[in-house]
């Protein structure tokens, strides 16, 4: 997920800019603009939440693996 989200951040900065660069009217021009716009969201929105899932699976794994008195000292490493 969160290869996806770094990829749609990618196309929406380069939709924007191609939008920018070759479309000569500017109704055309600011509606690429905002779908570029709404890609870069959607990508970020999509990092996000792989980040988030990430968190909470190794959280889980964690804590099952670890005795309860221990299950404050995380380590940044796993």
């Amino acid at each position: 997920m969160k290869l996806a989200g770094c990829l749609l951040l990618v196309s929406g900065a380069l939709i924007t800019v191609a939008a920018l660069a070759l479309l000569p009217g500017f109704g055309v021009r600011c509606g690429f603009v905002a779908a570029g716009i709404c890609v870069e969201l959607l990508g970020l929105g999509a990092l996000a939440r792989g980040h988030l899932i990430e968190e909470q699976a190794a959280g889980h794994l964690r804590d099952q693996s670890m005795p309860p008195h221990l299950a404050s000292y995380r380590s940044y490493r796993a």
